[in-house]
């Protein structure tokens, strides 16, 4: 919102990898993607872990196929009837993937026709309306009013935005599975952090054009001897193991 506020011209773009010239880039998916995270409280009964496991299992059961009303509340209360008390942590996530496809299609084909006779959703409806606010009315309630259309369209049903390029991503093959699925390594405990955030800065120092072309190979020199060379190593071996 800021840089909006500050130049009103600025228009954040959601882009695939850049890649090197005359090469393709690939993005990085994970085989297995950590929706949340759950702890069970230390005074809870013997038996309460695998209790709770039971419940999730039903609860995702009745949400997919029986019951898609179902709500977490009834999985709480689950955990609660056999004497536990649950901690939910929820980490940056794309809820519901197959949802968001099904959006995705269906208010583009409403835009389209500029129709939304079609549109079967509460939601559906709010992201064609933050469509028309954005490039059809020519007022706005606030500032906040158009910037919470710009968050909603874009993220979720421009091509050319967040969602939309997973599509386009995915159609055009331009990606790759990460194999590991393994626990953290030793080196990832002790280290990952430290050796995240280097990668994270030089990324951003380099697109920003702050840093020269040629430092990429001090870049790697330096993350492989701050413990990215025995991270590697531990992963290698573990994956071989899981094989």
């Amino acid at each position: 919102m800021s840089s909006i506020e500050y130049d009103p011209t600025v228009e954040w773009r959601v882009t695939t990898v850049v890649p090197a010239e005359g090469a393709t880039g690939h993005t990085v998916h994970g085989r297995v993607n950590i929706s949340n995270f759950r702890a069970i409280s230390a005074s809870a009964p013997e038996g309460a872990e695998e209790a709770a496991i039971k419940l999730l299992n039903w609860f995702w059961e009745l949400y997919f196929t029986i019951e898609p009303y179902v709500t977490m509340d009834d999985y709480y209360s689950g955990v609660a009837g056999v004497g536990a008390f649950i901690w939910n942590w929820w980490p940056f996530l794309i809820w519901n993937a197959y949802e968001q496809q099904m959006n995705f299609d269906m208010v583009n084909a409403a835009i389209a026709a500029n129709n939304p006779d079609s549109l079967i959703s509460v939601l559906q409806y709010d992201l064609y309306r933050s469509y028309q606010m954005l490039y059809n009315d020519a007022e706005y309630e606030n500032f906040w009013t158009i910037y919470r259309a710009w968050g909603e369209y874009i993220t979720r049903v421009s091509p050319e935005g967040g969602w939309g390029t997973n599509v386009q991503i995915k159609e055009a093959g331009t990606y790759v599975v990460s194999e590991f699925t393994g626990p953290p390594t030793p080196t990832h405990l002790a280290r990952g952090g430290i050796l995240f955030d280097m990668w994270r800065e030089f990324y951003a120092l380099y697109i920003m054009g702050n840093i020269p072309e040629d430092s990429w190979d001090t870049f790697v020199a330096d993350w492989l001897s701050l413990g990215g060379e025995e991270w590697t190593k531990e992963i290698n071996e573990q994956f071989e193991r899981m094989q």
